[in-house]
């Protein structure tokens, strides 16, 4: 099975961190999110990755070059959308069914149930959904057959609604219900599929998902990642440094602090409960808290509860 990860958006709601570094290359625990992903579908089996590229797209290409395995790259000149992005990879992805994942989540859902359930009963989409009432819209009926999306055409009254959390397995036949080239979103190609007779299917996924499209969503999810490797005994320091970081030994650390390649904190300052992107440094006499510096950038002075860029 081929699996495509959307990955060229703008990143509009992660400013300014986005404005010099992608929301897909963002760490969690420095891991890149598009590394979580990436790795998701390949313990899956799957044999060959697509990923789609436009701002910043060197750098994820830098990313796709440094990888050993079977990626594709599929880059937009001018941005496309959802469903554009898969009909302009259309040939790369094959003529099976393939998976499809955002970039801009972390999650330990099995995508390998929306593949079964796609193959059993002969899907057009079977999207993987969660409940979070941030974006609850998606309506199934009790066999878990779509009914609709709110805001998008009328529902049941009082629907019971999950939300679609960027997995879906789909068939290449869905493509069909998309112009053939240009810009367009995946969401109409499910309604005008529903119009025509088909079959799409919604399958609530056990397990932690989330979006990590503003800051502090990122923030959380860093914060709960450092929770987990320093155990339930959290210690009152927990550094974890990429290749070239370093951390000043007369610097204070609290609580968690992520340092991706290059970044430095030095003597004299100090830092709690933060993530430093590439190459960000915090200056002697700077206090950073509860905060994300964006790549290159250069803290001096107070800073907290915030991404700064």
């Amino acid at each position: 099975m081929r699996a495509m990860i959307l990955a060229a958006g703008m990143g509009s709601r992660l400013l300014p961190l986005t404005a010099a570094y992608p929301k897909c290359l963002m760490p969690v625990a420095n891991q890149p999110l598009l590394a979580l992903n990436l790795n998701r579908l390949l313990r899956l089996g799957t044999e060959t990755v697509v990923i789609n590229t436009h701002h910043l797209h060197r750098q994820v290409e830098d990313f796709a070059a440094a990888c050993r395995n079977n990626i594709l790259l599929s880059h937009e000149p001018e941005l496309l959308g959802s469903g554009g992005a898969l009909v302009k990879a259309r040939n790369l992805l094959g003529k099976d069914p393939f998976l499809v994942s955002n970039a801009d989540i972390i999650h330990n859902l099995d995508l390998s149930l929306l593949a079964a359930a796609q193959r059993k009963h002969n899907l057009i989409a079977c999207l993987g959904l969660t409940r979070d009432p941030r974006f609850n819209s998606v309506a199934i009926d009790r066999h878990g057959f779509l009914l609709g999306i709110k805001g998008y055409q009328p529902l049941p009254s009082h629907p019971d609604l999950y939300t679609f959390t960027g997995l879906a397995c789909l068939s290449p036949r869905l493509l069909d219900y998309l112009p053939s080239r240009g810009v367009s979103s995946i969401v109409d190609a499910y309604l005008r599929a529903l119009r025509g007779g088909e079959k799409i299917m919604g399958i609530p996924l056990p397990g932690r998902w989330d979006d990590l499209g503003a800051w502090h969503n990122l923030w959380e999810a860093n914060a709960r990642a450092a929770g987990d490797k320093a155990g339930p005994r959290r210690e009152k320091q927990y550094i974890l440094t990429a290749p070239g970081a370093e951390v000043a030994a007369e610097a204070v650390v609290e609580g968690f602090c992520f340092l991706s390649a290059g970044a430095k904190i030095e003597a004299g300052s100090y830092v709690r409960d933060s993530v430093l992107l590439p190459e960000a440094r915090v200056r002697t006499g700077s206090r950073v808290e509860r905060s994300i510096l964006g790549r290159g950038f250069t803290a001096r002075g107070s800073y907290h509860d915030g991404a700064f860029a």
